[in-house]
Protein backbone atom coordinates (compact mmCIF):
# COMPACT_ATOMS: atom_id res chain seq x y z
CA UNK A 1 0.00 0.00 0.00
CA UNK A 2 1.34 3.42 -0.86
CA UNK A 3 2.13 5.92 1.89
CA UNK A 4 -0.54 8.23 0.49
CA UNK A 5 -3.20 5.51 0.62
CA UNK A 6 -2.17 4.57 4.16
CA UNK A 7 -2.38 8.24 5.22
CA UNK A 8 -5.78 8.51 3.56
CA UNK A 9 -7.04 5.44 5.43
CA UNK A 10 -5.84 6.95 8.73
CA UNK A 11 -7.40 10.35 7.95
CA UNK A 12 -10.81 8.96 6.93
CA UNK A 13 -10.83 6.52 9.85
CA UNK A 14 -10.07 9.39 12.26
CA UNK A 15 -12.99 11.43 10.93
CA UNK A 16 -15.37 8.46 11.15
CA UNK A 17 -14.26 7.60 14.69
CA UNK A 18 -14.63 11.20 15.89
CA UNK A 19 -18.14 11.38 14.42
CA UNK A 20 -19.06 8.06 16.05
CA UNK A 21 -17.31 8.57 19.42
CA UNK A 22 -18.23 12.24 20.01
CA UNK A 23 -21.92 11.70 20.94
CA UNK A 24 -20.99 8.68 23.04
CA UNK A 25 -18.39 10.70 24.96
CA UNK A 26 -20.90 13.49 25.61
CA UNK A 27 -23.51 10.99 26.79
CA UNK A 28 -21.03 9.30 29.15
CA UNK A 29 -19.59 12.58 30.40
CA UNK A 30 -16.13 11.95 28.96
CA UNK A 31 -15.55 15.64 28.29
CA UNK A 32 -13.13 18.43 29.09
CA UNK A 33 -14.49 21.54 30.77
CA UNK A 34 -13.09 25.05 30.33
CA UNK A 35 -10.80 26.27 33.08
CA UNK A 36 -7.83 28.48 33.84
CA UNK A 37 -5.57 26.63 31.37
CA UNK A 38 -8.26 25.94 28.77
CA UNK A 39 -9.31 28.39 26.07
CA UNK A 40 -12.22 26.44 24.55
CA UNK A 41 -15.91 27.14 25.06
CA UNK A 42 -18.23 24.46 26.48
CA UNK A 43 -17.72 20.75 26.97
CA UNK A 44 -15.23 19.15 24.57
CA UNK A 45 -15.37 15.34 24.12
CA UNK A 46 -12.06 13.64 24.90
CA UNK A 47 -11.98 11.37 21.86
CA UNK A 48 -9.51 13.02 19.45
CA UNK A 49 -6.39 11.24 20.67
CA UNK A 50 -8.17 7.90 20.87
CA UNK A 51 -9.57 8.34 17.35
CA UNK A 52 -6.16 9.23 15.92
CA UNK A 53 -4.48 6.28 17.68
CA UNK A 54 -7.13 3.80 16.52
CA UNK A 55 -6.90 5.21 12.98
CA UNK A 56 -3.13 4.66 12.97
CA UNK A 57 -3.70 1.08 14.14
CA UNK A 58 -6.27 0.59 11.35
CA UNK A 59 -3.90 2.05 8.74
CA UNK A 60 -1.07 -0.23 9.86
CA UNK A 61 -3.33 -3.29 9.87
CA UNK A 62 -4.88 -2.43 6.50
CA UNK A 63 -1.38 -2.02 5.08
CA UNK A 64 -0.59 -5.62 6.05
CA UNK A 65 -3.92 -6.95 4.79
CA UNK A 66 -3.86 -5.12 1.45
CA UNK A 67 -0.27 -6.14 0.81
CA UNK A 68 -1.24 -9.79 1.24
CA UNK A 69 0.34 -10.02 4.68
CA UNK A 70 -0.84 -12.23 7.48
CA UNK A 71 -0.94 -9.45 10.11
CA UNK A 72 2.55 -10.36 11.24
CA UNK A 73 3.44 -7.06 12.89
CA UNK A 74 7.17 -6.54 13.30
CA UNK A 75 8.70 -5.58 16.62
CA UNK A 76 9.19 -1.92 15.66
CA UNK A 77 5.50 -1.45 14.83
CA UNK A 78 4.45 -3.45 17.90
CA UNK A 79 6.74 -1.33 20.09
CA UNK A 80 5.34 1.86 18.56
CA UNK A 81 1.77 0.72 19.17
CA UNK A 82 2.56 -0.38 22.73
CA UNK A 83 4.35 2.83 23.71
CA UNK A 84 1.86 5.08 21.94
CA UNK A 85 -1.07 3.11 23.36
CA UNK A 86 0.31 3.57 26.87
CA UNK A 87 0.69 7.33 26.33
CA UNK A 88 -2.81 7.64 24.81
CA UNK A 89 -4.34 5.74 27.73
CA UNK A 90 -2.47 7.77 30.36
CA UNK A 91 -3.17 11.04 28.52
CA UNK A 92 -6.87 10.24 28.22
CA UNK A 93 -7.17 9.31 31.89
CA UNK A 94 -5.21 12.38 32.94
CA UNK A 95 -7.47 14.71 30.92
CA UNK A 96 -10.63 13.02 32.15
CA UNK A 97 -9.94 12.28 35.82
CA UNK A 98 -6.47 13.66 36.47
CA UNK A 99 -3.26 11.84 37.35
CA UNK A 100 -0.32 12.86 39.46
CA UNK A 101 2.79 14.14 37.68
CA UNK A 102 4.71 11.13 39.05
CA UNK A 103 2.34 8.64 37.38
CA UNK A 104 2.56 10.52 34.07
CA UNK A 105 6.36 10.68 34.36
CA UNK A 106 6.63 6.94 35.04
CA UNK A 107 4.37 6.19 32.04
CA UNK A 108 6.55 8.40 29.82
CA UNK A 109 9.70 6.62 30.96
CA UNK A 110 7.99 3.26 30.34
CA UNK A 111 7.03 4.35 26.80
CA UNK A 112 10.63 5.43 26.16
CA UNK A 113 11.93 2.07 27.43
CA UNK A 114 9.44 0.22 25.20
CA UNK A 115 10.86 2.19 22.25
CA UNK A 116 14.44 1.43 23.30
CA UNK A 117 14.18 -2.25 24.19
CA UNK A 118 11.28 -3.20 21.89
CA UNK A 119 12.32 -1.42 18.72
CA UNK A 120 16.02 -0.92 19.40
CA UNK A 121 15.81 2.84 18.88
CA UNK A 122 18.71 4.40 20.80
CA UNK A 123 20.62 7.65 20.40
CA UNK A 124 24.19 6.36 20.17
CA UNK A 125 25.82 9.73 19.60
CA UNK A 126 25.00 13.43 19.49
CA UNK A 127 26.80 14.11 16.25
CA UNK A 128 29.83 16.18 15.36
CA UNK A 129 29.11 19.13 17.64
CA UNK A 130 32.56 19.39 19.22
CA UNK A 131 34.74 22.28 17.98
CA UNK A 132 37.18 19.68 16.64
CA UNK A 133 34.41 18.12 14.51
CA UNK A 134 34.85 14.81 16.35
CA UNK A 135 31.81 12.55 16.73
CA UNK A 136 30.60 12.57 20.34
CA UNK A 137 29.57 9.04 21.22
CA UNK A 138 27.30 8.48 24.23
CA UNK A 139 28.62 5.05 25.17
CA UNK A 140 27.05 3.83 28.41
CA UNK A 141 24.96 7.03 28.62
CA UNK A 142 23.11 6.16 25.38
CA UNK A 143 20.05 4.61 27.04
CA UNK A 144 19.65 7.20 29.86
CA UNK A 145 20.15 10.02 27.32
CA UNK A 146 17.58 8.48 24.95
CA UNK A 147 15.06 8.25 27.82
CA UNK A 148 15.83 11.87 28.80
CA UNK A 149 15.35 13.17 25.25
CA UNK A 150 12.19 11.11 24.66
CA UNK A 151 10.54 12.24 27.91
CA UNK A 152 11.63 15.81 27.13
CA UNK A 153 9.99 15.67 23.69
CA UNK A 154 6.78 14.18 25.12
CA UNK A 155 6.57 17.00 27.66
CA UNK A 156 7.51 19.73 25.17
CA UNK A 157 4.63 18.66 22.94
CA UNK A 158 2.31 18.32 25.93
CA UNK A 159 3.15 21.87 27.06
CA UNK A 160 1.80 23.17 23.72
CA UNK A 161 -1.58 21.55 24.35
CA UNK A 162 -3.42 24.63 25.65
CA UNK A 163 -5.26 25.26 22.37
CA UNK A 164 -7.31 22.56 20.70
CA UNK A 165 -5.27 20.97 17.93
CA UNK A 166 -2.09 22.99 18.54
CA UNK A 167 0.17 20.15 19.71
CA UNK A 168 -1.14 17.81 17.01
CA UNK A 169 -0.46 20.36 14.29
CA UNK A 170 2.99 21.14 15.67
CA UNK A 171 3.84 17.44 15.81
CA UNK A 172 2.60 16.90 12.27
Amino acid sequence: MSDFLQLTVAFITTIILIVVLRPLAIKLGITDTPGARKSHQGEIPLVGGIAIFLAIVMALLSNDLLDGGDLLIDRVVLSFLSGAGLLVLVGFWDEWRGLSPLVRFIAQIAAALIMIYGAGIILLDIGNIAPSGRLISLGSLAIPFTVFVTVGMINAINMCDGLDGLSGNMTL
